[in-house]
């Protein structure tokens, strides 16, 4: 039966294209033949299942770093014992020419122009000086946990860095300062006006310790802005460890990660990364000393 031209057209509509007419007998020339059916695929080998991979065994304090257990009439602390000369390579120019500059040397000094901040420390016995870094669980009127000292004994440095194994050690390791710091004459600190010396100070309100003192305060970042300000990147220690000490430090903590770090040890008692932040405070404390020396003997940054 022939199609109207109007029948077509109503067909194409519906099919949305021309109409295509089978002819008898010639079945469907050039569609291409149904693909054959797809073979069934052999079933994968069983996988043997991964054993759980077994937690780190934690480490303890004393693995991590070795020191001793102090008691005070306010508990507990922890306490780690560094020498200058095991901590620094090649320390002894360094020791020499502090015991020159500040025990042997230290009259001639006095009529030389040096700034009111750090001159006082020509006219006192250096083994009665405290170089002071402390570390804290966060910014102000959080507990502080740890208090780096150091102290010259005439031919080496001693450090001893006072650590709370938790956050109620906090008392004791103020009190074990308390008495350290009232046997100075003298103390030095890097942005310790600002920071550390009043940091402490309110927590020695808190656990009602005296922590007065009378003595001179060498604050070194006030020393380095107006040596410094405009001629380094910054004043921060670690630029002034490198662009007078020509020392830098790989592996060192990020400060942002300390309390951190710290909390997790108190919640866990893995200590694997304490020791990270006991290297940074006695490399700070150890700093403070050796840009002492270069800034009071006025020598120049070479960055």
């Amino acid at each position: 039966m022939a199609l109207t031209p109007e029948l077509r057209k109503k067909l194409e509509a519906l099919n949305r294209g021309p109409l295509k007419i089978r002819q008898p007998g010639k079945g469907n020339a050039g569609a291409s033949p149904p693909a054959p059916p797809e073979a069934p695929k052999p079933p994968a080998e069983p996988v043997a299942p991964t054993a759980p991979v077994a937690p780190a065994a934690p480490v303890t304090l004393q693995q991590a770093a070795s020191g001793e257990v102090v008691e005070t009439p306010f508990g507990s602390l922890y306490m780690v014992r560094r020498r200058f000369s095991g901590l620094i390579e090649n320390a002894g120019p360094t020791l020499a020419a502090y015991r020159r500059t500040f025990v042997e040397g230290a009259a001639s000094w006095r009529e030389r122009s040096l700034h009111p901040g750090i001159r006082p420390l020509m006219d006192v016995d250096h083994r009665r000086v405290l170089y002071i870094d402390i570390e804290t669980t966060g910014l102000s009127a959080q507990p502080l946990f740890l208090i780096g000292v150091m102290s010259y004994t005439g031919s080496d440095f001693e450090q001893r860095l006072l650590l709370a194994r938790d956050y109620a050690e906090e008392r004791a390791v103020i009190a074990l300062f308390g008495e350290l710091l009232h046997e100075q004459e003298a103390i030095v600190t890097y942005n310790g006006r600002s920071f550390d010396v009043p940091y402490i100070a309110e927590r020695g309100t808190v656990h009602g310790i005296d922590l007065s003192f009378s003595g001179h305060h060498a604050d070194l970042l006030l020393e380095a802005r107006r040596r410094y300000r405009g001629r380094l990147p910054n004043c921060k220690l670690q630029t002034l460890e490198r662009c007078l000490l020509n020392r830098a430090r790989f592996g060192d903590i990020p400060g942002d990660q300390i309390p951190r770090v710290y909390h997790d040890f108190v919640r866990t008692g893995d200590a694997r990364f304490i020791g990270d932040i006991l290297n940074h405070n006695a490399l700070d404390l150890a700093a403070m000393a050796e840009i002492l020396l270069h800034m009071t003997n006025e020598e120049q940054p070479n960055c």
